[in-house]
């Protein structure tokens, strides 16, 4: 796919911006969660919902696949912590992770309205994000697009932009 393909913002008669056929605020509402979550480091691993980024609900906690602890979580904080556990021995989800991913999803939503503003949209976000990667994650939330369109038609952006 090139850039030239990617879907266009289009305005509706109320004037209200849809990307692929979702609004801004349904857009929102997906890295919002709640989605479930898996974080692995090493042999430990903790498993449960996050929502905004913050652990809720109940989470699993085990050691090379044998569960050790189960937490109830409340906006990312232990409920009756079960004894022996202590959280910071465990993976759990980072919340400047998601701050960056909601930064970059509104950066998204307030700039992007056709495939040109791609290129533009990279060079806003660039020094905040460091790399591509957090800007091709934005564009696959923002349009609902897949890996593999949101790569190519950021790589034709840039290319676009070396040649202009």
């Amino acid at each position: 796919m090139s850039l030239s393909e990617l879907p266009a913002v289009v305005i509706d008669e109320n004037g209200v911006p849809w990307f692929n056929g979702c609004t801004a605020e349904e857009r929102l509402a997906t890295i919002e969660g709640p989605a479930h979550s898996a974080i692995s480091v090493t042999d430990r691993r903790a498993e449960g919902v996050v929502r905004a980024g913050k652990r809720e609900g109940t989470w699993r906690y085990s050691i090379a696949g044998e569960t050790h602890f189960v937490v109830e979580h409340i906006d990312d904080r232990p409920v009756a912590q079960p004894p022996g556990w202590n959280d910071d021995d465990w993976p759990h989800p980072s919340l400047a992770r998601y701050h960056r991913e909601r930064m970059v999803l509104e950066t998204f939503l307030r700039e992007y309205r056709r495939h040109d503003d791609l290129g533009r949209i990279y060079l806003i976000l660039l020094p905040d994000v460091g790399n591509s990667i957090p800007v091709i994650r934005g564009l696959m939330d923002t349009l609902g697009v897949s890996l593999t369109t949101a790569k190519m038609a950021l790589e034709d952006a840039c290319t676009r932009a070396k040649r202009g």
